[in-house]
């Protein structure tokens, strides 16, 4: 089948629809229901089948041809029935695209906050579960732009709320929500989400809003007519003296008319006489009273609702102009943080975090391919970095099971668990009934644990089982790891060294946020300040890198602080595999022998020390314990021509090692 006639969600739904509405009306037919109304309807619904089968290239177009011209001209009931075997024939292979129509229609969404939606959303509210993955379609729908308005599908009647709430959504929002997958999919989950909290929130609201009147109503119920008529004045007082009583209900009329019944039984009416006119008249005011208090309960709840809808709206609104201003904002390293994130920063008061230096430093690193390739060698782990790998074995168990036979089950000897229909206790089988226990007859069905009946007439049989067993095996392997980076901050950075450092910095979060690589940064000068760059669902990591990229650099040289801090989120377990990037002009004392101790140490446990030296001042007694120390000066064409070169051969000595 072409994509051209790939049959559309919303024309599966309406194609089954056909089929149902047809197949009901041809029983009709079948059981001598044999109407004017009944054959047109069956008609008409043929028809519409059949031209969508013919369209979507479908099975029964070519047996349904043959008896299109004889349905469409057929207004003889006689002439029909004639034809009604062949008729039938063709119908039923007609009705073979109900499959279809059911796979295209239920199929799970891939959404998480969807797929619970679709499963588990309350069924009093929003339907069974089929009528609920019919809600998730209509509205994954309403934000496709590639699918035209008649073939979308139709939210059910049981989601009025959400249909209304995405019906109030301007055309232009939803084209700019539809152009955007990410965003799309965090805007439905939030309307699926509020949908059900603000359905939960409104009925217990109304509820306790009504509690007493809906007490009196329970409490009349119970009294009967007798009691009623007997004490009026007296249910008439409590009731209008309820706040949310209909003041306008005469409860006086119904009495008006039984007093009016009651004349017509003469002087001396029967007891019998007299309880049954109260009774009518009770019943007939206790109906009218009901259907009053739900009216106006049912009012009061959507009033409840669609002022929570605008509220919700206006949110919505004011978070997707600021997901428009981040999208802006942050559009040098979008595609690194994903569209998830926008949307999740967007629901936080807004700041701008002074998000444009991002594009200043974006298209300085644009320009500067060598510290790319730095940033991209770094966290590359060596041959001996240990890897726990799982992989799956098979096991074979020979055992005895005892099976009843069917014929001849015996005497009931006791209970077990076990997954066989014939066995198991109607106690279990009742957890099919509800919808909500079916899952967990499953369950026990896959884990034969049904309670199940025992029987002393069992026969052994010898099983030979295949099992697959999960194992964990060490290997080496050369894997993408973490990063911590210590920046120099000090006043003698100032600079040139300063914009490299930040140009480094930022190209290694970048990376970070792309390939979701756990990644540190310490800055320091007199002090340290960190920040793990690997938390960027956390609202401030964005605002703390861009504080960093705007910081100016001041005071003085002291990087041992920052190693300590260093070596010891090489002992946590998110980064004991890192590789260390430590930049500076490195104009700083030598490091000391517990330092120089430790870095040795960390170095045996397969960690690489980076020192990248900015200008031609380092003191190189500071740098000696490093694995590889690396100038550059971005402004000398000659030492970014070295240094380029001089990252090539530590990438290939680094393969080299792990193609060992």
């Amino acid at each position: 089948m072409g994509q051209e006639n790939k049959l559309p969600r919303g024309q599966a739904e309406r194609l089954l629809q056909l089929i149902n509405e047809a197949e009901h009306n041809l029983k009709r037919i079948e059981n001598g229901e044999i109407t004017e109304e009944c054959v047109s309807v069956f008609q008409v619904k043929f028809m519409q089948i059949f031209e969508m089968v013919k369209r979507y290239d479908l099975e029964g177009r070519h047996t349904a041809r043959e008896f299109r011209n004889q349905i469409a001209h057929s207004d003889n009931n006689d002439l029909f029935l004639k034809e009604l075997p062949n008729i039938k024939n063709a119908f039923e292979k007609l009705k073979k695209n109900k499959r279809k129509c059911g796979q295209i229609i239920n199929k799970d969404s891939k959404n998480k906050d969807k797929r619970r939606f679709e499963r588990y959303a309350d069924s009093k509210r929003f339907g069974n579960k089929e009528t609920r993955k019919k809600t998730v379609n209509a509205l994954e729908d309403s934000f496709n732009n590639s699918i035209d308005n008649n073939n979308k599908s139709v939210f059910p009647s049981q989601s009025e709320t959400l249909s209304k709430t995405v019906s109030d959504i301007s055309e232009e929002v939803k084209k700019y929500i539809g152009d955007h997958q990410g965003l799309s999919n965090n805007v439905q989950a939030d309307i699926l989400n509020w949908s059900q909290r603000v359905s939960t929130v409104s009925e217990i609201l109304t509820n306790g809003h009504f509690q007493k009147e809906r007490n009196f109503l329970e409490k009349i119920k119970k009294s009967g007519g007798v009691d009623f008529f007997d004490n009026f004045e007296q249910f008439e007082s409590e009731y209008y003296s309820i706040e949310t009583a209909d003041k306008s209900f005469e409860m006086q009329h119904y009495r008006k008319l039984l007093q009016e019944d009651i004349s017509k039984l003469g002087d001396k009416p029967k007891k019998e006489d007299l309880e049954d006119f109260k009774n009518a008249y009770f019943q007939a005011l206790v109906k009218s009273l009901t259907k009053n208090f739900n009216t106006r309960k049912a009012s009061y709840e959507q009033k409840l609702i669609d002022e929570k809808r605008k509220k919700f709206l206006k949110e919505l609104y004011e978070k997707i102009e600021k997901f428009k201003r981040l999208e802006q904002l942050l559009q040098p390293i979008i595609d690194d943080l994903g569209r998830g994130y926008l949307w999740d920063l967007s629901n936080q008061p807004f700041q701008d975090y002074g998000f444009d230096i991002l594009k200043k430093y974006a298209a300085l690193l644009k320009n500067d391919s060598a510290l790319q390739e730095f940033a991209e060698l770094l966290g590359k782990q060596s041959a001996t970095a240990k890897e726990v790998e799982k992989k799956i074995i098979e096991e074979i168990t020979i055992s005895r099971e005892y099976h009843p036979q069917p014929a001849q089950r015996g005497n009931v000897v006791g209970f077990e668990y076990s997954n066989e229909i014939s066995r198991v206790l109607p106690s279990e089988t009742a957890l099919l009934i509800e919808p909500d226990l079916e899952g967990l007859f499953y369950m026990k069905f896959v884990e034969k644990r049904l309670l199940s009946y025992r029987y002393s007439q069992n026969i052994a049989e010898t099983l030979r089982e295949t099992h697959l067993r999960e194992i964990e095996v060490t290997k080496s392997k050369n894997v993408t790891g973490p990063i911590i980076i210590c920046v120099d901050t000090s006043g003698s950075m100032r600079g040139v060294p300063e914009q490299t450092a930040k140009i480094a910095t930022f190209a290694l979060a970048k990376i970070a946020m792309r390939q979701r690589r756990s990644c540190f940064l310490i800055s320091f000068s007199t002090g340290i300040e960190t920040l793990d760059m690997s938390a960027f669902k956390k609202t401030n990591a964005l605002g703390t890198l861009v504080d960093f990229l705007n910081k100016s650099f001041n005071g003085g040289t002291d990087a041992q602080p920052a190693l300590y801090e260093c070596l010891r989120q090489l002992k946590t377990e998110e980064y004991k595999n890192a590789d260390v990037l430590l930049i500076s002009d490195f104009v700083m004392k030598k490091l000391s022998p517990e330092i120089v101790s430790e870095i040795k140490r960390a170095q045996s446990n397969g960690t690489f020390f980076y020192s990248l030296v900015v200008g031609d001042s380092a003191n190189n007694s500071a740098i000696e314990c490093f694995d590889e120390n690396i100038n550059y000066n971005p402004y000398d064409e000659y030492s970014r021509r070295e240094f380029q070169e001089r990252i090539r051969k530590i990438r290939y000595k680094r393969n080299t090692v792990n193609s060992v």
